[in-house]
């Protein structure tokens, strides 16, 4: 999918050809689809967040401070005037976001952002915001078969999160309280991380279906300073 950042200057150049085909005359008021805008910036918003999520877990704070400023200075929105307190205290939590001064809490104020958005797609009553999901990749021996495989259950988490969706969260819990540690038994670290992703995946679908929007933030949270953790660990995984 096209960036939404590089369909913008198109956008600004249509205006601008069509500004200089008009007359003199005043134009004619224009109306616009309320639900067309609000489906456009809460897609820019979830593709924004998404690409957060996973540049926590490679320990990109860089970025994650640029896109989450670029969130947190954003501008009440057309459509959303309802829910415009929300708005705030998103924007607000994208902030603190962007001044995490380590990895750990940025991966914490992303899931607690990630709730205030499930907040306010609760109140407005939003229901089966994602399609089905892709096939769970198939398990393998192989690092990167383990690995897709846990990619898979952290995007469901994502959704389960952001979504409030009780199938997202419990399918991506479920994969990775399943998967096995894809590691040698000599890189020690690495495994005790894996078995740490597991022991948290599995302990939080215990109780999965009381869980509150904050209770599911602060598990999500803790599942990707996990995986943060050895993802940007010193050593090599030994295949």
């Amino acid at each position: 999918m096209q960036s939404v950042w590089a369909m913008r200057p198109h956008a600004v150049l249509l205006i601008a050809l069509a500004a200089c085909e008009t007359s003199h005359a005043d134009p004619a008021p224009v109306a616009y689809d309320h639900q067309a805008m609000v489906r456009f910036h809460m897609r820019e918003h979830y593709d924004m967040l998404g690409a957060i999520q996973h540049l926590v877990i490679r320990d990109d704070l860089y970025d994650v401070t640029v896109i989450a400023r670029t969130i947190g200075n954003g501008l009440d929105e057309p459509g959303l005037e309802r829910w415009k307190g929300q708005a705030s205290l998103a924007r607000s939590n994208a902030r603190e976001l962007a001044a995490a001064p380590n990895t750990d809490e940025a991966c914490r104020r992303t899931a607690r952002l990630a709730a205030t958005c499930a907040n306010c797609h609760i109140d407005a009553r939003v229901g089966n915001m994602f399609g089905p999901p892709p096939p769970v990749p198939p398990d393998g021996k192989a690092l990167d078969a383990r690995m897709a495989r846990h990619v898979w259950a952290a995007d469901r988490l994502f959704e389960g999160v952001i979504g409030a969706s009780d199938n997202a969260w419990l399918a991506g819990l479920d994969v990775l309280a399943q998967t096995p540690a894809p590691f040698s038994i000599v890189d020690a670290d690495r495994i005790a991380l894996a078995q740490r992703l597991q022991d948290l995946a599995d302990s939080t679908r215990k109780h999965a279906a009381k869980d509150s929007s904050a209770e599911r933030a602060r598990a999500f949270g803790e599942i990707l300073i996990t995986c943060s953790a050895c993802h940007t660990a010193d050593r090599k995984p030994v295949k």
